[in-house]
């Protein structure tokens, strides 16, 4: 009997390329945008702690986390794109 809770390898192989890829769209960002996705998603901190980081007001904090959040979006939804014409 297979236990079905067991995850499958192609699957596991297929989160694996979606994070390497989510990784990589993220080494893109810009500087700024990729430093607080990075403290935020990487290191856990929170957006008063990332701003006392970067040594800038919670709203930039905010405001580059959700320019990031947009622009990583619109990435990964031009990627699927191209792979539903393939």
């Amino acid at each position: 009997m297979v236990d079905s809770s067991a995850v499958q390898p192609d699957k596991t192989l297929e989160r694996a390329e979606q994070s390497e890829l989510v990784h990589h769209l993220v080494d893109c960002l810009p500087e700024e945008k990729r430093k607080v996705i990075h403290l935020i998603y990487g290191s856990g901190l929170s957006i008063q702690e990332t701003a006392q980081v970067l040594h800038i007001p919670e709203g930039t904090v905010k405001s580059r986390l959700h320019h990031a959040i947009k622009q990583l979006t619109q990435a990964w939804q031009e990627l699927a794109s191209e792979w539903e014409s393939d």
